[in-house]
């Protein structure tokens, strides 16, 4: 029996029906690895969901926030959640144990949150949910959590890090971060100033990268997490240097560079003449027009300070009376400066 001969475009025709269907049915087939979702290495946490806290009987804590992991985390079944907490918990630990001010402690409380708006923490509201508790310890070269107080199964074995963290950014240049340092960096004697980090970079986070500063300004500075904290005395009127170096976590160097650190007398150098007085117009929206006004009429009220005028149509001020130091005359607080002004409003507001 001979079989009639299929014409060629109907054969090409079928055999690419053919490989269609077996390509969609392995998609839609649930077999096996490929049908489950496949967990990330660690949650992503922003800085303002991360608290490194110290309390008032010594301890340490982290708490950090995961209400903006909850999608991710509710499709993972609760040994993969558990496994992914672990490992977040272990590389923000690890990389808060390498900053400066935490390089003598060897553990931290961890507390795991879920909350809309982290600055709600120990509020009245107490608008908040407890994940889950565990203890981060550092071991020479690995950090590990014991103590672990999580719903579900735990992962076994039980996941470690290497201490110190060591997390990749090769790609990163000075021009790809917009590094930028300030021309100059202002201080007033006894007045305490931050020198934030994140003001040098553009980045996601600011545990993206390690500062490490130096020069003869350090002298007058304490660590901080975000930054340094400067205070400066009498003897240190002048120009000082500082330097700063802005690494990856595998210490190669992205960007560095300097600016001078100008210390200031804490009262004027001069008197003003009676036909040339002091005035002050501050212009601006919510920060000026909360606190600004209050604390710059305090600090310019200090003896040795010539008398000064505020001038503005408006003497609407936040402030706390106890924090004066120099008794200001509060009635005399004035600026020209409301939520939602900007230079060009008040320039244009009676035109």
């Amino acid at each position: 029996m001979v079989l009639p001969r299929i014409p060629s475009a109907v054969a090409r025709f079928g055999r690419i029906a053919c490989l269609f269907l077996a390509v969609l049915a392995g998609l839609l087939a649930p077999s096996g690895a490929a049908a489950q979702t496949r967990a990330p290495d660690y949650l992503e946490i922003k800085s303002t969901d991360r608290v490194f806290w110290k309390g008032r009987a010594g301890d340490t804590f982290l708490i950090i926030n995961v209400f903006a992991s909850q999608p991710r985390l509710s499709v993972l079944q609760s040994t993969q959640q558990n496994d992914l907490l672990i490992k977040t918990a272990l590389r923000e630990g690890a990389l808060q144990l390498e900053r400066p001010e935490a390089s003598t402690l060897t553990s931290l409380n961890v507390l795991f949150v879920s909350m809309k708006d982290m600055s709600e923490y120990g509020g009245s509201n107490n608008n908040w949910t407890q994940v889950g508790t565990a203890t981060l310890v550092r071991t020479g070269s690995k950090v590990e959590l014991t103590d672990i107080k999580l719903a579900g199964t735990l992962p076994s074995p039980l996941p470690t890090a290497a201490f110190p963290y060591k997390e990749a950014s090769a790609t990163m240049t000075a021009a790809s971060i917009r590094f930028r340092m300030p021309r100059k960096l202002y201080l007033v004697v006894g007045e305490p100033q931050t020198f934030f980090y994140e003001n040098l970079v553009v980045s996601r986070d600011i545990e993206d990268f390690v500062y490490t500063p130096s020069g003869n300004s350090i002298a007058m500075a304490t660590y901080g997490r975000r930054g340094l904290t400067f205070t400066a005395q009498a003897a240190h009127v002048g120009e000082h240097d500082l330097l700063v170096k802005v690494a990856d976590w595998d210490g190669k160097t992205i960007a560095e560079g300097a600016t001078k650190v100008v210390v200031t007398p804490a009262t004027m150098r001069w008197q003003p003449s009676a036909s040339e007085p002091v005035r002050i117009l501050m212009v601006g929206h919510s920060l000026p027009s909360m606190y600004y006004p209050a604390y710059i009429a305090d600090h310019l009220a200090a003896p040795g300070n010539p008398e000064v005028a505020f001038v503005g149509g408006i003497k609407y001020w936040y402030g706390k009376l106890a924090d004066f130091r120099n008794n200001p005359n509060t009635d005399a607080m004035f600026h020209q400066a409301s939520p939602g002004y900007s230079v060009s409003t008040v320039l244009n507001l009676y035109t």
